[in-house]
């Protein structure tokens, strides 16, 4: 059973997608985009993603064992 991790609301994080690849996701029916950028840090791994499908990246990251999601509110 994977364990879910803790979400923590923050104002500013960096965007990953940009416009055109909002506008091309999802042309191919079961493609999502996602854009990754996975960083070494002295506190171990950081993996900054951004995508239009938050509930699919919460569980992904789960899987990959994320403690804590820091994520912005959008809109």
């Amino acid at each position: 059973m994977t364990k879910t991790p803790t979400t923590r609301f923050v104002p500013h994080l960096p965007d990953l997608m940009q416009r055109d690849d909002y506008c091309q996701d999802g042309q191919v029916p079961g493609e999502r985009t996602v854009k990754f950028r996975i960083s070494i840090t002295p506190a171990g791994v950081s993996i900054l993603a951004d995508t239009q499908y938050p509930i699919e990246l919460e569980e992904l990251l789960a899987r990959l064992g994320a403690k804590e999601i820091e994520q912005m509110l959008c809109g």
